[in-house]
Protein backbone atom coordinates (compact mmCIF):
# COMPACT_ATOMS: atom_id res chain seq x y z
CA UNK A 1 0.00 0.00 0.00
CA UNK A 2 1.22 3.67 -0.76
CA UNK A 3 2.13 5.99 1.26
CA UNK A 4 -0.28 8.31 2.29
CA UNK A 5 -0.71 11.91 4.50
CA UNK A 6 -3.87 14.39 5.37
CA UNK A 7 -3.49 17.89 5.32
CA UNK A 8 -5.52 19.02 8.63
CA UNK A 9 -5.80 22.41 7.61
CA UNK A 10 -9.64 23.19 6.85
CA UNK A 11 -10.19 19.72 6.82
CA UNK A 12 -10.96 16.62 9.83
CA UNK A 13 -9.08 13.95 10.74
CA UNK A 14 -11.65 11.30 11.56
CA UNK A 15 -13.04 10.85 7.60
CA UNK A 16 -9.63 10.32 6.91
CA UNK A 17 -9.05 8.43 9.30
CA UNK A 18 -11.89 6.01 8.52
CA UNK A 19 -11.08 5.62 5.14
CA UNK A 20 -8.03 4.56 6.14
CA UNK A 21 -9.06 2.06 8.43
CA UNK A 22 -11.83 0.68 6.45
CA UNK A 23 -9.72 0.10 3.13
CA UNK A 24 -7.18 -1.41 5.25
CA UNK A 25 -9.26 -3.61 7.08
CA UNK A 26 -11.09 -5.05 3.90
CA UNK A 27 -7.91 -5.12 1.67
CA UNK A 28 -6.48 -7.77 4.70
CA UNK A 29 -9.88 -9.70 4.54
CA UNK A 30 -10.31 -9.11 8.69
CA UNK A 31 -13.91 -8.35 10.26
CA UNK A 32 -14.13 -5.40 12.56
CA UNK A 33 -13.92 -8.21 15.62
CA UNK A 34 -11.21 -9.21 14.58
CA UNK A 35 -9.74 -5.74 13.71
CA UNK A 36 -10.95 -4.92 17.16
CA UNK A 37 -9.79 -8.29 18.95
CA UNK A 38 -5.89 -7.52 17.02
CA UNK A 39 -6.10 -3.38 18.42
CA UNK A 40 -7.21 -4.35 22.21
CA UNK A 41 -10.13 -2.72 21.97
CA UNK A 42 -14.21 -3.04 21.54
CA UNK A 43 -15.83 -3.73 17.95
CA UNK A 44 -17.99 -0.80 18.49
CA UNK A 45 -14.81 1.14 19.03
CA UNK A 46 -13.93 0.31 15.68
CA UNK A 47 -17.03 0.44 14.16
CA UNK A 48 -17.50 4.31 14.97
CA UNK A 49 -13.66 4.85 13.71
CA UNK A 50 -14.81 3.70 10.51
CA UNK A 51 -17.60 5.88 10.42
CA UNK A 52 -15.71 8.54 11.79
CA UNK A 53 -18.74 9.44 14.37
CA UNK A 54 -16.12 8.53 17.26
CA UNK A 55 -17.03 11.37 19.70
CA UNK A 56 -13.27 11.49 20.10
CA UNK A 57 -10.00 9.79 18.53
CA UNK A 58 -7.91 7.73 21.09
CA UNK A 59 -4.70 7.71 19.71
CA UNK A 60 -3.27 4.79 21.56
CA UNK A 61 -6.09 2.96 20.05
CA UNK A 62 -5.63 3.93 16.02
CA UNK A 63 -1.63 4.12 16.82
CA UNK A 64 -2.62 -0.44 17.62
CA UNK A 65 -5.10 -0.34 14.82
CA UNK A 66 -2.62 0.84 12.20
CA UNK A 67 0.31 -1.67 13.80
CA UNK A 68 -2.27 -4.85 13.45
CA UNK A 69 -2.93 -3.83 9.75
CA UNK A 70 0.49 -3.06 9.32
CA UNK A 71 0.42 0.72 9.01
CA UNK A 72 2.93 2.87 11.01
CA UNK A 73 1.32 6.02 11.85
CA UNK A 74 3.49 9.46 11.94
CA UNK A 75 2.28 12.90 13.36
CA UNK A 76 4.08 15.86 11.70
CA UNK A 77 3.58 19.26 12.39
CA UNK A 78 4.63 22.41 10.51
CA UNK A 79 5.09 25.03 13.02
CA UNK A 80 4.80 28.05 10.26
CA UNK A 81 2.64 30.25 13.01
CA UNK A 82 5.29 29.43 15.79
CA UNK A 83 8.42 30.53 13.66
CA UNK A 84 7.18 33.14 12.89
CA UNK A 85 6.17 34.30 16.01
CA UNK A 86 9.46 33.50 17.51
CA UNK A 87 11.12 35.99 14.45
CA UNK A 88 8.79 38.34 15.73
CA UNK A 89 10.79 39.08 18.89
CA UNK A 90 14.41 38.43 17.05
CA UNK A 91 16.05 41.25 17.72
CA UNK A 92 18.17 41.27 14.32
CA UNK A 93 14.96 40.05 12.33
CA UNK A 94 13.47 43.61 13.32
CA UNK A 95 16.15 45.64 12.85
CA UNK A 96 16.37 43.97 9.20
CA UNK A 97 12.88 44.95 8.88
CA UNK A 98 12.32 47.96 10.25
CA UNK A 99 15.35 49.05 7.87
CA UNK A 100 13.88 47.29 4.54
CA UNK A 101 10.43 49.43 5.55
CA UNK A 102 12.08 52.89 5.94
CA UNK A 103 13.69 52.92 2.83
CA UNK A 104 10.46 51.88 0.85
CA UNK A 105 8.52 54.03 2.62
CA UNK A 106 11.07 57.05 1.09
CA UNK A 107 10.15 55.39 -2.14
CA UNK A 108 6.43 56.26 -1.72
CA UNK A 109 5.41 52.74 -0.68
CA UNK A 110 2.74 52.33 1.20
CA UNK A 111 4.23 49.80 4.22
CA UNK A 112 2.20 47.19 6.09
CA UNK A 113 4.67 44.79 8.81
CA UNK A 114 3.92 41.45 10.18
CA UNK A 115 0.90 40.62 8.54
CA UNK A 116 -1.48 37.96 9.37
CA UNK A 117 -1.99 35.03 7.03
CA UNK A 118 -5.33 33.58 7.87
CA UNK A 119 -8.42 34.96 9.80
CA UNK A 120 -9.78 34.25 12.36
CA UNK A 121 -7.17 31.66 12.68
CA UNK A 122 -3.18 33.06 12.05
CA UNK A 123 -1.14 30.55 10.09
CA UNK A 124 1.68 32.53 9.45
CA UNK A 125 2.61 36.34 9.17
CA UNK A 126 4.39 38.32 6.50
CA UNK A 127 7.53 40.35 7.52
CA UNK A 128 6.83 42.75 5.16
CA UNK A 129 3.58 43.86 2.44
CA UNK A 130 4.27 47.16 0.24
CA UNK A 131 1.95 48.34 -2.36
CA UNK A 132 2.66 50.97 -4.90
CA UNK A 133 -0.70 52.34 -6.58
CA UNK A 134 1.06 53.83 -9.52
CA UNK A 135 1.55 50.74 -11.26
CA UNK A 136 -0.64 48.40 -8.94
CA UNK A 137 2.75 46.82 -7.46
CA UNK A 138 2.86 44.36 -4.62
CA UNK A 139 6.00 43.57 -2.68
CA UNK A 140 5.99 40.30 -0.43
CA UNK A 141 9.00 40.55 1.88
CA UNK A 142 10.66 38.25 4.47
CA UNK A 143 13.16 39.36 6.14
CA UNK A 144 16.17 36.93 7.65
CA UNK A 145 18.73 37.72 10.55
CA UNK A 146 20.12 34.18 9.35
CA UNK A 147 19.23 31.39 6.93
CA UNK A 148 19.62 28.01 8.33
CA UNK A 149 17.72 26.20 5.28
CA UNK A 150 17.28 27.22 2.12
CA UNK A 151 14.52 24.82 1.28
CA UNK A 152 12.56 25.74 4.10
CA UNK A 153 13.24 29.41 2.81
CA UNK A 154 11.81 28.55 -0.26
CA UNK A 155 8.66 26.56 1.03
CA UNK A 156 8.43 29.93 3.44
CA UNK A 157 7.92 32.53 0.57
CA UNK A 158 6.01 30.38 -1.93
CA UNK A 159 3.22 29.60 1.20
CA UNK A 160 3.19 33.79 1.75
CA UNK A 161 3.07 33.96 -2.63
CA UNK A 162 0.30 31.83 -2.64
CA UNK A 163 -2.28 33.83 -0.11
CA UNK A 164 -0.68 37.13 -1.51
CA UNK A 165 -3.87 38.23 -3.10
CA UNK A 166 -6.10 37.09 0.02
CA UNK A 167 -3.02 39.00 2.26
CA UNK A 168 -4.63 42.67 0.55
CA UNK A 169 -7.75 42.06 -0.25
CA UNK A 170 -9.25 44.02 2.94
CA UNK A 171 -7.03 46.90 1.85
CA UNK A 172 -8.86 46.78 -1.38
CA UNK A 173 -5.73 46.33 -3.03
CA UNK A 174 -5.77 44.50 -6.87
CA UNK A 175 -2.39 44.16 -7.72
CA UNK A 176 -1.12 44.04 -11.33
CA UNK A 177 2.32 42.46 -10.52
CA UNK A 178 3.18 40.45 -7.04
CA UNK A 179 7.30 40.69 -6.31
CA UNK A 180 8.77 38.38 -3.62
CA UNK A 181 11.83 39.40 -1.87
CA UNK A 182 14.17 38.04 0.59
CA UNK A 183 16.38 40.45 2.63
CA UNK A 184 18.42 38.84 5.02
CA UNK A 185 21.53 40.20 7.48
CA UNK A 186 24.43 40.51 5.33
CA UNK A 187 26.86 38.64 7.22
CA UNK A 188 29.46 35.34 6.38
CA UNK A 189 27.37 32.67 7.86
CA UNK A 190 24.43 33.51 5.49
CA UNK A 191 27.02 34.01 3.17
CA UNK A 192 28.18 30.74 3.75
CA UNK A 193 25.12 28.57 3.90
CA UNK A 194 23.97 29.96 0.56
CA UNK A 195 27.19 29.34 -1.29
CA UNK A 196 26.58 25.58 0.01
CA UNK A 197 23.49 25.94 -1.35
CA UNK A 198 24.36 27.79 -4.67
CA UNK A 199 22.67 26.02 -7.19
CA UNK A 200 19.32 26.25 -5.56
CA UNK A 201 19.60 29.56 -4.47
CA UNK A 202 20.21 30.69 -7.66
CA UNK A 203 17.18 28.60 -9.50
CA UNK A 204 15.10 29.68 -6.65
CA UNK A 205 15.78 33.10 -6.35
CA UNK A 206 16.67 34.23 -10.36
CA UNK A 207 16.03 37.94 -9.73
CA UNK A 208 18.95 40.29 -10.00
CA UNK A 209 19.28 42.60 -6.87
CA UNK A 210 20.26 45.69 -9.11
CA UNK A 211 16.91 45.13 -11.01
CA UNK A 212 14.98 45.33 -7.81
CA UNK A 213 16.36 48.21 -6.67
CA UNK A 214 15.87 49.81 -10.04
CA UNK A 215 12.20 48.39 -9.77
CA UNK A 216 11.19 49.52 -6.33
CA UNK A 217 12.32 53.42 -6.98
CA UNK A 218 11.05 53.35 -10.38
CA UNK A 219 7.09 52.34 -11.53
CA UNK A 220 8.29 52.60 -14.60
CA UNK A 221 11.06 50.26 -14.55
CA UNK A 222 10.53 46.74 -15.02
CA UNK A 223 10.19 43.62 -12.18
CA UNK A 224 13.29 41.63 -11.43
CA UNK A 225 12.98 38.36 -13.49
CA UNK A 226 11.88 36.21 -10.49
CA UNK A 227 12.01 35.88 -6.99
CA UNK A 228 14.80 38.23 -5.38
CA UNK A 229 17.21 37.19 -2.48
CA UNK A 230 19.45 40.11 -1.19
CA UNK A 231 21.54 41.09 1.85
CA UNK A 232 21.50 44.18 3.60
CA UNK A 233 23.56 46.15 6.56
CA UNK A 234 21.05 47.96 8.63
CA UNK A 235 23.40 50.98 9.70
CA UNK A 236 23.74 51.97 5.63
CA UNK A 237 22.37 55.15 3.96
CA UNK A 238 24.38 54.26 0.82
CA UNK A 239 22.28 54.22 -2.58
CA UNK A 240 22.77 50.62 -3.12
CA UNK A 241 21.31 49.71 0.56
CA UNK A 242 20.60 46.13 -0.80
CA UNK A 243 23.32 43.98 -2.34
CA UNK A 244 23.93 40.45 -4.06
CA UNK A 245 24.74 38.22 -1.22
CA UNK A 246 28.62 36.72 -1.49
CA UNK A 247 28.21 33.21 -2.49
CA UNK A 248 32.17 32.86 -3.69
CA UNK A 249 35.28 34.30 -4.30
CA UNK A 250 34.72 38.18 -4.22
CA UNK A 251 36.40 41.23 -3.27
CA UNK A 252 33.53 42.00 -0.87
CA UNK A 253 32.96 41.01 2.49
CA UNK A 254 29.83 40.60 4.50
CA UNK A 255 29.60 43.88 6.96
CA UNK A 256 29.08 41.01 9.85
CA UNK A 257 30.38 37.78 10.55
CA UNK A 258 27.39 36.13 12.11
CA UNK A 259 24.45 37.03 14.14
CA UNK A 260 26.29 37.57 17.07
CA UNK A 261 28.25 40.23 15.50
CA UNK A 262 25.12 41.92 14.56
CA UNK A 263 23.35 42.09 17.62
CA UNK A 264 26.60 43.23 19.50
CA UNK A 265 27.49 45.99 17.21
CA UNK A 266 23.85 46.70 16.90
CA UNK A 267 23.64 47.41 20.35
CA UNK A 268 26.76 49.41 21.32
CA UNK A 269 24.18 51.91 23.34
CA UNK A 270 24.98 51.88 26.96
CA UNK A 271 22.06 51.07 29.47
CA UNK A 272 20.96 52.93 32.79
CA UNK A 273 23.21 51.25 34.65
CA UNK A 274 26.44 51.97 32.30
CA UNK A 275 26.22 48.42 30.82
CA UNK A 276 26.93 48.20 27.20
CA UNK A 277 23.82 46.54 25.67
CA UNK A 278 25.54 44.33 23.84
CA UNK A 279 26.50 42.85 26.87
CA UNK A 280 22.97 41.55 27.62
CA UNK A 281 23.16 38.99 24.93
CA UNK A 282 20.81 39.73 21.21
CA UNK A 283 17.52 39.58 23.26
CA UNK A 284 18.32 43.24 24.32
CA UNK A 285 18.79 44.72 21.00
CA UNK A 286 15.45 46.83 20.51
CA UNK A 287 12.99 46.52 18.16
CA UNK A 288 10.85 48.86 15.82
CA UNK A 289 9.30 51.15 17.54
CA UNK A 290 5.41 50.38 17.97
CA UNK A 291 4.55 53.99 18.14
CA UNK A 292 6.05 56.13 15.35
CA UNK A 293 5.43 59.66 15.11
CA UNK A 294 1.71 60.13 14.90
CA UNK A 295 1.95 62.25 11.26
CA UNK A 296 3.44 59.07 9.67
CA UNK A 297 2.37 55.73 11.17
CA UNK A 298 -1.45 54.68 11.98
CA UNK A 299 -2.53 51.18 12.94
CA UNK A 300 -2.75 48.50 10.56
CA UNK A 301 -6.04 47.65 8.71
CA UNK A 302 -6.40 43.93 9.07
CA UNK A 303 -5.78 41.48 11.81
CA UNK A 304 -2.45 40.93 12.46
CA UNK A 305 -1.07 44.40 10.60
CA UNK A 306 1.61 45.67 13.06
CA UNK A 307 2.29 49.05 11.00
CA UNK A 308 1.47 51.47 8.00
CA UNK A 309 4.08 53.23 7.01
CA UNK A 310 2.44 56.22 4.55
CA UNK A 311 4.35 57.31 1.51
CA UNK A 312 7.70 59.60 1.99
CA UNK A 313 7.38 58.93 5.86
CA UNK A 314 9.85 57.59 8.20
CA UNK A 315 7.51 56.38 10.33
CA UNK A 316 8.56 52.25 12.36
CA UNK A 317 12.01 53.77 12.25
CA UNK A 318 13.77 51.42 14.28
CA UNK A 319 16.82 53.33 16.56
CA UNK A 320 19.99 51.87 15.75
CA UNK A 321 22.09 52.62 18.58
CA UNK A 322 25.76 53.42 17.63
CA UNK A 323 25.51 54.76 13.91
CA UNK A 324 25.56 58.56 13.24
CA UNK A 325 22.41 60.16 11.38
CA UNK A 326 24.66 59.94 8.31
CA UNK A 327 26.60 57.00 8.79
CA UNK A 328 27.66 54.58 5.63
CA UNK A 329 28.86 50.98 5.79
CA UNK A 330 31.25 51.09 8.04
Amino acid sequence: MSTDWTDLNGTSLGPWLATLLRGSRLATGWSQAELARRSGTSESHIRRLEAAVAPRIDLAVVERALAALGLRGRISTFPIVLGDRERQNDAVHAVVNGFTARHLARLAWTVLTEVQVGDPNPLGWVDLVGWREADRALLIEEAKGEIRDVGELQRQVAFYEGNARRIVRQQGWDPRVIVTAVVALDSAAVSATLANSRDLVEAAFPGRVDDLLRWLADPVAPPPGGRTLAVADPRTRAADWLRAPVMGASRRKPRFTSYADAAARLTRRPTSSGEPAANRGPAAMPAPRSSPPRSSVTRGGFPGVGCVAQPGSRGNRPELPGSAPDSRHG
